[in-house]
């Protein structure tokens, strides 16, 4: 991921590799990554599993509820510039919500990483869309698990937490810090 075209404002992300590497056993043909920031992510994804397809969708919006359009901040600049300078056939950029992506999606995933919009509501469909296009033995990873950006009942962790109490049976929760990570299991699999 170093290479001297790309352009990040924020490198969070890095701090998770040594987790996901220790984790990430499978060997995916499909991956999904909601909310892409300056694509990182998405970029670390195709250099780790260069045959896997990596479809990332973000609006492209700063607040969805006013609909202001992102396109002089920074980090919408640096993701263009990276997606453009990364120029790799595998990986698929769509600027949209994830609920319009969800909405005609027929791709199932072996890995989806959710780093969208950080309220209860947004990851709470996040979670469930994502779970139902997730593969059995599929990995779902939650960012920002432990962010407290708004008012205590609507943090992302309110929505895992509902999510994995919810699907315990069909679930097996692999690490849970800043990130959640859970792999998809037939309802009441031996672990």
């Amino acid at each position: 991921i170093k290479h001297k075209n790309f352009k990040y404002s924020k490198i969070w992300f890095l701090s998770n590799l040594n987790i996901f590497e220790k984790i990430l056993t499978n060997n995916p043909k499909n991956i999904l990554e909601v909310g892409t920031y300056e694509g990182l992510v998405s970029i670390w994804f195709c250099e780790k599993y260069p045959s896997s397809k990596v479809f990332a969708i973000d609006p492209l919006v700063q607040d969805l509820s006013t609909k202001k359009e992102r396109v002089e901040n920074e980090q919408v600049k640096n993701l263009l510039e990276n997606l453009n300078n990364y120029n790799n056939k595998n990986l698929i950029f769509e600027k949209k919500t994830s609920d319009s992506y969800f909405l005609n999606n027929k791709i199932k995933f072996d890995i989806i990483y959710i780093d969208g919009l950080h309220t209860y509501d947004a990851c709470s469909k996040d979670i469930i869309n994502s779970f139902d296009c997730l593969n059995i033995n599929g990995y779902l990873m939650i960012d920002d698990v432990r962010l407290n950006v708004y008012p205590k009942k609507l943090n992302v962790i309110n929505a895992v937490m509902n999510f994995t109490t919810a699907y315990k049976n069909y679930i097996q929760v692999k690490f849970f810090g800043w990130n959640v990570i859970i792999i998809k299991k037939i309802r009441n699999a031996e672990f």
